[in-house]
């Protein structure tokens, strides 16, 4: 088949290029949200008010080619790439069409096109908003490409109120629980470091090893749930029926809960990495200072707005003793890695 033998089969090309499609598409709908939102909304607002308003929206060209490029990138990586192992029997070792390589070539590519999403939510806050308004740009984008395949009509009004429903479901369901894991690994990154050095990653993993499989029960749920919302919204405009209703929601969990994993491994793995520049008896003084660095924090965690003076001691206590900790790791680097030690440089 012609079709099977054009196909690069090369799955770290296939996912450097899933990963940059994810990147443009969220590029491409957030700037299609601008335009609806900015331009076309007023437009058609003004529209619906005087009759005999008949100027052309600005941004329709700018709105179709938007719409051109994002289903020509798509097409692009569906066309030029091997199929994707279907979810379902091709991913389950356990059947006869199931194998450990379609399992790992599935999760590849189902974490690479989370890149753009993964990208926005490392932002913070303002992430929140840019994956609100690529969510609602690339449901606008989908219904109206849908329209003009079928030569059919949205209504302005339900159509934006797909897009609202869509990019309020993602951030609430979808996002919120993913940026905080997020959170959560950039934070334990610094602190495993210090857990690693101190213990070893042995006691690190030891108790916080319940973090990885929450990590994908919370993922798994939120995804799932997001799925389930933006199923229950197309039923409710008429495009799918009551049957419909659990649609891709299994997939869309189970690819989610493979998300969760990873960021939460983070921390681990530096951990590990960490674990064989150290020993316990040497930093006793470094364990000391987080000790204390920790117990600081648990007493900020419980103040309110009225203890300001004893918070503010705290914090330059906490200040004072970072920064001898981080005197100590730094005597450590040098100890670990010379300045002269033959042809071995320190970066």
């Amino acid at each position: 088949d012609l079709d099977l033998v054009s196909r690069n089969y090369d799955l770290f090309e296939q996912a450097t290029a899933t990963a940059a499609n994810s990147i443009a598409d969220v590029t491409l709908s957030g700037l299609i949200a601008i335009a609806d939102v900015a331009v076309d909304l007023p437009f058609d607002a003004i529209k619906a008010t005087d009759k005999k308003y008949s100027f052309k929206s600005p941004v329709e060209t700018f709105k179709n080619n938007l719409n051109y490029f994002r289903n020509k990138s798509n097409k692009e990586l569906q066309d030029n790439y091997a199929y994707k192992p279907e979810f379902g029997d091709d991913i389950n070792i356990f059947s006869k069409n199931g194998s450990w390589s379609n399992l790992g070539n599935f999760a590849t590519l189902g974490l690479a096109g989370q890149t753009g999403t993964l990208l926005q939510l490392s932002m913070g806050t303002p992430g929140l908003y840019s994956l609100g308004a690529s969510t609602y740009g690339r449901t606008i984008s989908d219904i109206e490409t849908a329209d003009k395949e079928a030569k059919s009509t949205t209504s302005n009004l339900e159509k934006r109120l797909t897009a609202l429903g869509y990019a309020v479901s993602e951030v609430t369901l979808g996002a919120l629980p993913t940026q905080r894991l997020l959170s959560n690994a950039y934070g334990a990154a610094t602190a495993v470091e210090k857990e690693a050095f101190i213990g070893g990653v042995f006691n690190f993993f030891k108790g916080n090893y319940d973090v990885i499989p929450m990590s994908f029960v919370t993922e798994y749920v939120s995804e799932g749930a997001t799925g389930l919302v933006q199923n229950v919204i197309d039923i409710t405009r008429g495009e799918k029926n009551i049957t419909q209703i659990m649609d891709n929601v299994p997939e869309q969990a189970f690819t989610g809960g493979l998300l969760g994993p990873m960021i939460s491994s983070v921390p681990f793995v530096k951990g590990m990495v960490n674990s064989h520049f150290s020993s316990w008896q040497d930093l006793k003084e470094y364990r000391t200072l987080a000790e204390t660095v920790s117990v600081l924090n648990k007493e900020l965690e419980t103040m309110d707005g009225r203890t300001t003076k004893a918070r503010l001691i705290r914090l330059n206590m906490i200040s004072q003793l970072t920064g001898e900790m981080d005197a100590i790791i730094e005597e450590k680097g040098k100890s670990i890695c010379p300045k002269k030690r033959h042809s071995i440089r320190c970066s």
